[in-house]
């Protein structure tokens, strides 16, 4: 067989031959460019399996082969729909291939007017909400809330005198004058009051300093609503203009602290307050409230901030 090679090597054109030893499989011989027998070093890989890492490279080496396959096993996540919450979240992606969408479903009620003015959340704001959340039910109203329930109702005075309708800003309960004598008589719905010792009322007051300028307020307690129509309403000028628990015609002689009477200036900056002891009182009241003033709303007014029983 030598022999033959060797009558094949002393005819051959060895110009064309380009083959090297890496090029031909290990153990095979063959010619090479330079006429001399030689021994392939290619090797023989076969059929084999090769993992490829998550995000890496699979290095193949040189040699021969005769099929084969590239895997990879990587945990598979399909849809996943996070929920909103006050606490950091730690989505499990790491390590996993997504076959679905990650979901975050929107906050409807996550619009300005339902954050605190000034504030952001979640990236939404400005805030526009001024108000307060009452759940107290002894908290008849709160800077701008009513408590659970509660409500107001303007009522007619005993005196029949003109009664202007209290009107709802931002922060407060606003009673003012229109341009004549006037009576503001209003009246809460009705709340259980036992064991409560102290009704509180905050509100502020402007009374310019002006001869004959007068503005007060006085708080009531009834057992009926003085708007049944029964003819329980409240003498608020004359001897009943009092605190108490009232029935038809009969009071209690307990008088009602006033929250500003007479002449004399207050510039309706600092909010005051006005405590009375109703812990005698162990029963479900209505609490009115009588406001009287005089002429002109640049003369004087009230604003109620909160009420509320302790």
């Amino acid at each position: 067989m030598d022999g033959l090679l060797d009558m094949v090597v002393q005819s051959a054109d060895f110009d064309a031959l380009t083959a090297t030893p890496e090029m031909v499989l290990e153990k095979k011989k063959f010619i090479g460019p330079d006429g001399a027998i030689s021994v392939g070093t290619m090797p023989d890989r076969g059929s084999p399996t090769i993992s490829l890492p998550l995000n890496g490279t699979a290095s193949i080496p040189a040699g021969k082969y005769s099929g084969g396959k590239v895997t990879q096993n990587i945990p598979a996540m399909g849809d996943y729909t996070i929920y909103p919450t006050s606490k950091e979240q730690q989505i499990p992606t790491k390590g996993v291939y997504m076959g679905g969408n990650i979901i975050v479903p929107k906050l409807s009620n996550l619009v300005p007017e339902n954050i605190k003015e000034g504030e952001y959340v979640g990236g939404v704001g400005p805030g526009t909400w001024k108000g307060f959340v009452v759940n107290d039910p002894y908290t008849l109203y709160y800077r701008g809330t009513f408590g659970p329930g509660q409500g107001i109702k303007t009522l007619r005075s005993y005196s029949g005198s003109h009664t202007v309708n209290p009107t709802y800003e931002e922060k407060y309960i606003y009673l003012a004058p229109d341009g004549r004598l006037t009576e503001q008589f209003c009246r809460f719905n009705p709340v259980d009051i036992t064991g409560k010792k102290t009704l509180i009322i905050e509100y502020t007051v402007y009374l310019k300093a002006i001869a004959y300028n007068t503005c007060y307020m006085k708080p009531f307690l009834t057992t009926f609503d003085p708007d049944d129509g029964s003819g329980g309403r409240l003498d608020v000028l004359g001897d009943k203009n009092l605190l108490g628990i009232t029935t038809l015609g009969r009071d209690t002689k307990y008088t009602a602290p006033t929250a500003v009477s007479g002449d004399g200036a207050h510039d309706g900056d600092q909010i005051e307050s006005l405590r009375v002891d109703v812990s005698s009182f162990s029963r479900t009241v209505y609490l009115s409230l009588y406001v009287y003033m005089t002429k002109y709303e640049k003369y004087a007014w009230f604003k109620i901030h909160s009420i509320k029983f302790e």
